[in-house]
């Protein structure tokens, strides 16, 4: 586990490189994704549209919400660093 005592291991601190936003930037598509996924997908169920109508609000949240899951997912195996592990 780090310590965040630290400024040099602080994942809090800023550098050069701006890496603080890029660590968290799979978070933030992964809460869209959940909050953005199931949206659609009851917006689908209640409103009565065909399975891909393009025009619908609720189907483009949907497919938004799955290109933040595949994101956040890629992103994430793509951002990890195996040298910062405990």
């Amino acid at each position: 586990m780090r310590d965040n005592s630290d400024p040099a291991t602080d994942s809090d601190t800023p550098d050069n490189t701006g890496s603080t936003l890029l660590e968290r930037l799979p978070q933030v598509l992964r809460i869209a994704a959940f909050v953005m996924v199931p949206l659609g997908f009851l917006g689908f169920l209640t409103t009565e549209t065909p399975a891909f109508a393009t025009d619908s609000v609720f189907t483009l949240v949907f497919g938004l919400g799955i290109v933040c899951a595949i994101s956040s997912i890629y992103l994430g195996i793509l951002l990890h660093d195996p040298t910062q592990e405990g």
